[in-house]
């Protein structure tokens, strides 16, 4: 069974505006640092490649989210 996306984000008043923004650097900090230990070629194998290009690939996902939220967050104040 697929997972179902929400269709809205939830907000409570005592997170910080920032806080998305915040995750989603931070984020990006660790795939960018990632894709650097793989071009200077840290995979000790097939397998390894494959586990680091996955996490690489999660992170992507996490960021794309997050743009996802950000863009509700504009769209909520306009």
């Amino acid at each position: 069974m697929p997972l179902q996306q929400p269709t809205a984000v939830r907000f409570f008043a005592p997170d910080h505006p920032a806080l998305n923004l915040t995750v989603r650097n931070r984020i990006e900090a660790q795939r960018a640092d990632l894709i650097r230990q793989l071009g200077e070629g840290a995979a000790t194998g097939w397998d390894d490649y494959n586990k680091r290009y996955g996490v690489i690939r999660g992170l992507t996902i996490a960021i794309e989210l997050c743009e996802e939220v950000e863009k509700q967050l504009t769209e909520r104040k306009a």
